[in-house]
């Protein structure tokens, strides 16, 4: 059973990820785009380094190295930067569906910088993946929904997970533990945050002069979509190859486009159902996805893995 641990940590990260981009995109019409990128960013740090304190007390910094902290400049710093104003100019929908172009570019990448084995499975999906996220993002500008530049924003957010995700995997062989590198992500994350919310001072309407309690309860719930699914995305890392993690991504999209609709009514075209089922068609069966890494470390989520963090 802990041999498919992996696979259900992704899947658990898919879910959270999955209702990020609507739940962003009701959380800005009570509040600005740049307070909502900045407070999900800073409390998901201040939540994972008190979970890193509680768990493993002080760690030496030197032990962790510097590339977990240049991780969080790639994602969720500029990631989740470019997320919130893509989807503030274009549909939720397609805020969920873009990550079907991680299928295509991440098993070339793995190839070529990682020197992991290309499988015709993950190259026939991702065919299928991006062909799919193409059609959904043309029919929600075709419906007036979705916009050029905001669909831009979302693909320049891909484009930095993936560069992210190829570090994450050459720092997750080295058992890192998932914990302490996503409690450093968000320091820097935090850090690209505030920088470009006091370069924009002035420019957000919003503010937080419109959090209520209910309000307060969403952003609360947008932090937990920030911390929680990189845990479990970079323990997923340590024990399955970039290829079969960037088959997940998909997945984010019928779930997304179907939060978008509870949420915030979106109505989906009628050719809309064609590319969502394109874009689930590279499926991740545990077949093609059993962790690569030594299965004896498969359940080791919490404990410590590799250096001690506090020597």
């Amino acid at each position: 059973m802990t041999r498919f641990l992996p696979v259900f940590a992704m899947l658990g990260a898919i879910l959270l990820w999955s209702t990020a981009a609507p739940f962003t995109k009701l959380a800005l019409g009570y509040v600005g785009v740049w307070e909502v990128i900045v407070f999900r960013i800073a409390m998901a740090a201040a939540f994972m380094w008190a979970v890193v304190l509680i768990a493993f007390g002080l760690i030496n910094l030197r032990k962790v190295g510097p590339w977990p902290f240049v991780m969080g400049i790639l994602e969720p710093g500029l990631v989740t930067t470019f997320i919130v104003i893509g989807i503030a100019h274009t549909s939720a929908v397609n805020g969920a569906v873009v990550w079907g172009i991680l299928p295509v570019t991440q098993p070339i990448l793995a190839r070529l910088v990682l020197k992991e084995p290309l499988q015709l499975p993950v190259l026939i999906g991702a065919v299928f993946a991006v062909g799919g996220a193409a059609l959904l993002f043309s029919t929600k500008q075709a419906d007036g929904t979705g916009t050029l530049f905001g669909d831009a924003m979302l693909v320049l957010a891909v484009l930095s997970a993936a560069g992210n995700q190829l570090l994450a995997r050459r720092v997750a062989q080295k058992q890192r533990n998932p914990l302490v590198v996503t409690a450093c992500q968000m320091v820097t994350a935090t850090v690209i945050a505030a920088v470009l919310f006091a370069a924009t001072a002035g420019e957000s309407a919003a503010g937080f002069a419109n959090v209520t309690l209910p309000v307060f309860a969403l952003l609360c719930y947008l932090v937990v979509t920030t911390a929680g699914p990189f845990m479990l995305y970079n323990y997923s890392l340590q024990h399955l190859p970039v290829g079969a993690i960037s088959l997940f991504a998909p997945l984010a999209g019928p779930l997304g486009a179907l939060w978008a609709g509870l949420v915030l009514g979106d109505v989906v075209s009628p050719i809309a159902p064609m590319p969502i089922g394109l874009t689930t068609s590279p499926r991740t069966s545990p077949a093609h996805s059993a962790p690569s890494g030594p299965a004896s470390g498969a359940n080791r989520l919490i404990a410590p893995t590799g250096r001690c963090w506090r020597d």
